[in-house]
């Protein structure tokens, strides 16, 4: 390692590619809690990941801190990474079923990563639209409805954004 400088009140200052020893103290002393919990859905982040555990009581854990969540934070700040558009006769005829269907997939997929949720459900006459947080959602929805029902799939990415646009209609 290279000869350390120090600024004129005594404290070592950083080498171009080393840490300076003073950083290194800080971050043995910052204590990180043991669980972070979305104060909203209730999703917990351990290790950087955020995930659903039934089996983690608050109660036992002494030390937490509130944090919300990637996935309310985005229907929060209404952020979409998705637009699935249902364009088909049968929403007409069992709009029920359709609907059930997309909320199972979002509990399916909440389960998996917190982040993955529909925003809303705009619906027409003719047509859905349906906004996601999460591309991987979007996709999942469009493949679920093309394999349950006789029609075909369309998806579009936008060049350099995290977006897809489904369109779901007949053949």
């Amino acid at each position: 390692m290279g000869k350390q400088k120090f600024f004129p009140s005594g404290n070592p200052r950083p080498i171009y590619g080393y840490v300076a020893d003073y950083v290194k103290k800080e971050k043995e002393e910052k204590g990180h809690p043991v669980l972070t919990v979305c104060p909203v859905c209730g999703a917990i982040s351990e290790k950087k990941r955020w995930h659903w555990d039934g089996e983690v009581k608050e109660s036992l854990r002494k030390e937490h801190t509130l944090r919300i969540c990637p996935g309310c934070a985005a229907i929060e700040n209404e952020w979409v990474e998705g637009e699935v558009t249902l364009k088909n006769r049968i929403i007409n005829l069992v709009p029920n079923q359709i609907e059930e269907m997309l909320r199972n997939l979002e509990e399916e997929e909440r389960h998996t990563d917190p982040k993955n949720r529909i925003l809303k459900i705009k619906k027409t006459k003719t047509f859905w639209k349906v906004y996601t947080t999460s591309v991987y959602l979007a996709q999942r929805i469009g493949k679920e409805l093309e394999k349950s029902f006789v029609s075909e799939v369309s998806y579009k990415f936008l060049r350099g954004d995290k977006f897809v646009r489904v369109v779901w209609e007949e053949k």
